[in-house]
């Protein structure tokens, strides 16, 4: 609901649109493997309504859960088509650890696509980078069999996995929201990404993107923390800088919400000056 207060507390969060559109800058906000738009509730609550932010799931997950095309290609032409509906005059994609691929792969489809000319830069957020995810066979495996089809203890997996992927023990409302996410996801958009999508190389065909770029990791993340980033990520960005958040692993949205608003607000501030004070 376009234009809709958003408490910060509360788990009725409104229906993906927030904020007014001034026609300055939006952000376009996108989760991670197994999650929706919803984990980005805090930071959103920080910087609503000062920016327009708008929440976009992927294929297979959060509201698009029945939604099928689970390849990077198939994702990032679903979020391409989203952004044309929304034709927001000026925007940032923010992507999360899988989103963060698409949305490479997004701003170099919008290179050639005048529809999108209101790219104004991206926010990645432990990112998947454009080559294979660095991630083991057997972590692959381990996650296809612990998340990859309903059983009897998919509930204690869902609840696993995101507890392995903070540092800290979340707020138990944020941690509740973050497992209904998973449970609610589609399996088959979970074992693609394991096994095909995480493996995809886009290296060569999103090359290198001159849009500037704030890069977010954190220093407990052990998959895609600065490392990376530096070394998988930052070669194609040659205007991104890259903030390491001390203490967090890889939920950073959720773990860490006010200093990654801050981040943003900056990075934002920066693409359209001042926009804090026309809040």
């Amino acid at each position: 609901m376009e234009g809709q207060a958003f408490e910060l507390d509360t788990t009725e969060l409104p229906k993906q649109f927030l904020g007014k559109d001034t026609g300055s800058l939006a952000l376009v906000l996108m989760p991670f493997l197994g999650g929706s738009w919803k984990e980005w509730a805090e930071v959103i609550g920080l910087l609503s309504p000062r920016l327009r932010c708008v929440g976009v799931d992927l294929p297979g997950f959060g509201d698009a859960a029945e939604v099928e095309g689970y390849s990077v290609a198939r994702m990032a032409d679903y979020v391409v088509a989203r952004l044309r509906t929304l034709k927001l005059k000026r925007f940032l994609l923010v992507g999360h650890s899988m989103a963060g691929k698409v949305s490479l792969v997004v701003a170099r489809l919008a290179k050639n696509d005048p529809e999108l000319s209101g790219l104004a830069g991206l926010v990645l957020v432990a990112s998947s980078p454009p080559s294979p995810e660095p991630m083991s066979d057997d972590k692959r495996a381990e996650m296809r069999a612990n998340l990859g089809r309903p059983g009897n203890s998919y509930r204690k997996h869902a609840e696993k996995f995101i507890q392995e992927n903070t540092a800290q023990a979340l707020p138990s409302h944020i941690f509740a929201r973050a497992v209904s996410d998973v449970l609610r996801m589609n399996c088959a958009a979970w074992n693609a990404w394991l096994d095909s999508g995480s493996k995809e190389d886009w290296s060569e065909r999103v090359g290198e993107l001159d849009l500037p770029v704030l890069i977010v990791a954190g220093d407990k993340d052990k998959a895609l923390g600065f490392d990376a980033q530096a070394k998988l990520v930052m070669p194609h960005l040659p205007n991104a800088q890259l903030r390491v958040l001390t203490g967090a692993a890889h939920l950073l949205p959720m773990e860490r919400p006010q200093e990654l608003a801050k981040l943003i607000a900056d990075f934002a501030n920066r693409m359209v000056p001042h926009f804090e004070r026309r809040g």
